[in-house]
């Protein structure tokens, strides 16, 4: 209920009663009109309201809400301006504001008088006068940064989709190898949950055989700031080592702190490929080796066989040492060979 003391004049400026509560509450001094004025110069909504009726609203309060003038407001609930289910928060805060509690600002959703939904965030205080109590709300138009936020808020959402459904690994981490990110495949892959690396160091869990190498990349992304390809081997939760390929560059930069991202894949079945095509290709050529070396012995004993069927055919033929030199010359070339 309202006040019957409490009046407003047909312009909708406030009564003296509430013009003492206001003035009372600034530490300079105006006069009636110079604090509407005032009130009227600053660049937030101000709305003066007694047991929730509005009983001064300044001039940016009324452009905010698209009113046609002050005097649409003066006279109506202060929760009358918010949308939907909305006021019954309003009410609950205006009743602990009354006991003399003291809250934080708060966002709401107002239906302007246009019939557009705008976001404002509202701050009440309490103030107080001999015995005469008001309340001053400050509102303030939040729309665009609300929209930014929503638009924000998808694009996370989305973000979030996507690392959620790629099987590459992705990990941010800071300055000091502090990893502050992993994507879900981390479970995947590497066994763990992603909760399990937050924390850690990046270089954890590096094979031993690779951890001076990825020391040594590690430290020039940190010097250069140019993006770093390498290849490692990473601990699996059941202890084994599996092989990754990652590319880490710099993400963000802000004041001191620069955070770093990489972006990976697991190779190990590419490694394996490739440590087979190496024996295969040793193994080739030693079958080429073996070629050449039996093409080579193939040759004396050619030589040897003949002139040993020679000699069986008539041996008093061949008592000759000749022949016998020559058969020795290729057994020795052989024993050369091998």
């Amino acid at each position: 209920m309202a006040n019957p003391s409490v009046k407003t004049n047909s312009s909708g400026q406030m009564n003296s009663s509430i013009f003492n509560v206001v003035i009372d509450s600034i530490p300079y001094s105006f006069t009636e009109k110079g604090i509407h004025q005032f009130l009227d110069f600053l660049p937030v909504g101000i709305f003066i309201h007694e047991n929730g009726l509005i009983r001064y609203a300044n001039q940016v309060a009324v452009r905010l809400l698209h009113a046609p003038n002050k005097k649409v407001l003066i006279g109506h609930s202060i929760l009358d301006l918010l949308y939907g289910v909305q006021n019954q928060t309003g009410e609950k805060r205006l009743e602990k504001l009354e006991c003399g509690e003291t809250l934080p600002f708060i966002r709401y959703e107002v239906k302007c008088f246009n019939g557009e939904l705008a976001h404002f965030e509202f701050n009440t205080t309490l103030i107080c006068h001999e015995q005469q109590r008001s309340m001053v709300t400050v509102v303030r138009d939040i729309s665009v940064e609300k929209m930014r936020e929503t638009e924000l808020y998808h694009k996370e959402q989305q973000y979030k989709l996507i690392t959620e459904n790629m099987s590459e690994l992705i990990a941010i981490f800071d300055q000091n190898g502090i990893i502050q990110y992993v994507s879900p495949s981390y479970g995947i892959v590497m066994g763990y949950k992603p909760d399990f690396y937050i924390g850690k160091s990046a270089l954890d869990m590096i094979h031993p055989d690779d951890q001076a190498y990825m020391a040594n990349r590690y430290e020039q992304l940190l010097k250069t700031g140019e993006p770093q390809r390498v290849e490692f081997r990473y601990q699996h939760r059941d202890g084994h080592f599996i092989w990754l390929e990652v590319i880490g560059k710099v993400l963000t930069k802000s004041g001191d702190r620069t955070d770093y991202m990489v972006v990976g894949r697991e190779i190990t079945e590419r490694k394996e490929n490739e440590a087979l095509i190496r024996k295969l290709d040793k193994l080739s050529a030693v079958g080429q080796l073996a070629a050449g070396v039996g093409h080579e012995i193939r040759n004396p004993l050619t030589s040897i066989k003949g002139f040993l069927q020679l000699m069986k055919q008539d041996p008093s033929k061949y008592k000759d040492t000749f022949y016998w030199d020559i058969i020795f010359k290729e057994l020795t070339r052989i024993d050369t060979i091998v």
